[in-house]
């Protein structure tokens, strides 16, 4: 999806972020996850609750609509897994058979490393 937050210092750039999170039935949120690698995201904190914002999407179809099996193998580097992580979130709740391969320079680099924790131990037991 293409982000523009409508607050100033922020409304003339357009960004494009992967849903991280998403249960728009039950708790009516969307989840985004920015990392701070540039001049946009590096004031992202800065944001404050309610500022309105457009967004063009979702681009793509990285959804669980379109498999073909009932088994996930999933593979993601760094920021990379905020999509995977949505997707994950998903799969967990519907008990389907997933594995995650997730790379990152440092132990300290990992995302959502205590979810991940969570429910890949709801799904083992």
């Amino acid at each position: 999806m293409i982000w523009r937050f409508l607050q100033k210092g922020f409304w003339l750039e357009a960004h494009p972020f992967s849903l991280s999170g998403y249960n728009l039935e039950k708790d009516r949120y969307i989840r985004l996850t920015i990392k701070n690698l540039g001049d946009f995201t590096s004031k992202a904190g800065q944001l404050k609750k309610g500022t309105k914002v457009l967004i063009d999407g979702p681009h793509g179809i990285f959804t669980s609509r379109i498999a073909r099996h009932e088994k996930f193998l999933f593979i993601a580097g760094g920021v990379g897994i905020t999509p995977i992580r949505a997707m994950l979130e998903e799969l967990s709740l519907k008990e389907k058979d997933c594995i995650l391969m997730y790379a990152n320079n440092s132990r300290k680099d990992i995302l959502f490393e205590s979810e991940f924790e969570k429910w890949q131990n709801r799904m083992i037991t």
